[in-house]
């Protein structure tokens, strides 16, 4: 049997575990709480994220590109994001903008009043060492293992609490956006698995680029990073309403033989008993996406 499976449309000492929570905010490690005046103010239109994994370090440096609209006029973006992370820069289409942040939240100063019904958007440079999860599922952070024939096998937690341990974001479900481009840059001959469906991937100096991309709205948790030496095995799946829906499986390389054969025997016949029972695949237009990862599932 595979050691733990976990969908994608996805151990230090338990010491380290009661100085990470001492150090962390509650709001941090908490999503979904009640919204303030000025987080209800706008709904989410579109992210970019971009991120260079470096494993070595267990850390990450990139960017988010976030696009907002307006409910009611708005000159103050509040987003959540780990106050133990480094912000290098937030700036607009004509340069540098002010901030204030605080260990759980930053406030952007908007150039000037966004109305009611009209957008703005922002890039947050940043960096740092996100939470390591100890107990993942169950706790939330990335996972740093090791695949059996040595390569990094790495993914993310984040059900619990939320994609502000890892980039700035709406971190509520008032915050789901309605389409995300993922960049995640990672030494050639690891593979990404991802939201969405992959647009290409570019490589240089050693290093490749993935670019996931999600029309899809998405709950800014379930925003899933895996990293690892893939092997892709994939089929067409007709849907009981006529589309035809890829169902894509990253199995470890060390396991391919296993995976074929569990990828035949499984994945169909309960795709068909869902829907039978409940309809449609919703996501169909996008993927079934299944990733074997160092954590249960």
């Amino acid at each position: 049997m595979f050691r733990y499976f976990a969908i994608v449309a996805m151990f230090a000492a338990l010491q380290a575990d009661a100085d990470d929570a001492v150090q962390r905010s509650e709001a941090t490690m908490d999503s979904g709480a009640a919204l303030s005046e000025l987080a209800a103010a706008y709904e989410i239109s579109h992210y970019t994220l971009r991120n260079n994994i470096l494993i070595d370090q267990k850390a990450i440096e990139g960017s988010a590109e976030i696009t907002i609209r307006a409910r009611s006029p708005l000159a103050t973006l509040e987003l959540d994001f780990d106050g133990l992370m480094d912000i290098s820069g937030i700036k607009d289409a004509e340069g540098a903008l002010t901030y204030s942040r605080t260990d759980s939240k930053i406030f952007v100063d908007l150039r000037q009043q966004v109305a009611s019904g009209e957008s703005a958007t922002v890039t947050i440079e940043y960096s740092g060492v996100p939470r390591e999860a100890i107990r993942a599922p169950w706790d939330g952070g990335f996972v740093w293992e090791t695949s059996p024939n040595g390569k990094p096998w790495i993914a993310t937690a984040l059900q619990g609490e939320g994609c502000d341990l890892w980039w700035p974001c709406k971190d509520h479900a008032d915050g789901e956006p309605a389409s995300m481009d993922l960049y995640f840059t990672v030494p050639t001959g690891l593979i990404v698995a991802s939201n969405g469906v992959l647009v290409d991937v570019t490589e240089s100096d050693g290093r490749s680029t993935f670019h996931w991309q999600t029309k899809v709205q998405s709950n800014t948790y379930g925003i899933a990073l895996n990293i690892g030496d893939y092997v892709l095995i994939e089929m067409d799946y007709e849907s009981v309403n006529g589309t035809v829906i890829p169902i894509k499986f990253w199995a470890l390389r060390d396991n391919e033989d296993r995976a074929r054969e569990f990828f035949a025997r499984e994945f169909v016949d309960t795709l068909d008993f869902f829907e039978r029972n409940l309809g449609p695949y919703p996501w169909g237009e996008e993927k079934l996406g299944i990733v074997e990862t160092p954590h249960y599932g």
